[in-house]
């Protein structure tokens, strides 16, 4: 015997080995044309289609029959009464909401309150404008007029145009420069 290791004998019916990688090999398939891909696609893409369709139709089935049972429920407990009733209330609501309108912005601006005296102009009007309108009639309110313009005031050491003559005012309008309407 030599000194060799021997490796132990194959038996007769054994394969021979498999590469490693035994179950990847098993998995792969042949290469898809793009038609293959394209037609894979298509109808994973319309199977989805389907499906979403079908739960809107579900859905609009559901909205449609709670819809119809809201509106054939019988009005148990409800007549004419009750809804005359309901309607008034309505009325009184929104009657009593536009006085507390009222009285806010009476209290907020009551100069403007004070000169427009009916209320349903002082509820419908604009809060900027009443605000504005309420500091232009105050008291207190500064002048209306450009204090970048001077005063207007005849010059000095003429008389009054009511005390001149006919010669003293026609010698006045010769004075006054006439606009003309060339452009300049």
């Amino acid at each position: 015997m030599s000194d060799e290791p021997t490796t132990p004998a194959a038996p007769a019916d054994a394969k021979p080995e498999a590469p490693a990688n035994e179950a990847a090999a098993k998995d792969e398939k042949p290469a898809a044309t793009p038609e293959e891909v394209e037609a894979f696609w298509k109808n994973r893409q319309s199977n989805s289609d389907k499906a979403h369709a079908a739960e809107a139709a579900a859905l609009r089935e559901q909205i449609s029959s709670l819809t119809g049972a809201a509106k054939s429920a019988p009005t148990t407990g409800q007549s004419a009464d009750s809804t005359a009733i309901v309607e008034g209330l309505q009325k009184q609501l929104a009657e009593e909401k536009q006085l507390r309108v009222v009285d806010t912005r009476a209290a907020k601006f009551p100069n403007a309150a004070k000169a427009l005296g009916d209320d349903t102009v002082l509820a419908q009007m604009d809060e900027g404008r009443l605000a504005s309108l309420n500091e232009s009639l105050s008291p207190t309110a500064p002048p209306r007029f450009d204090t970048n313009n001077p005063a207007r005031q005849m010059a000095a050491g003429t008389k009054p145009l009511d005390q001149m003559t006919t010669d003293e005012l026609k010698a006045h309008l010769r004075t006054i420069p006439v606009p003309t309407n060339e452009p300049s």
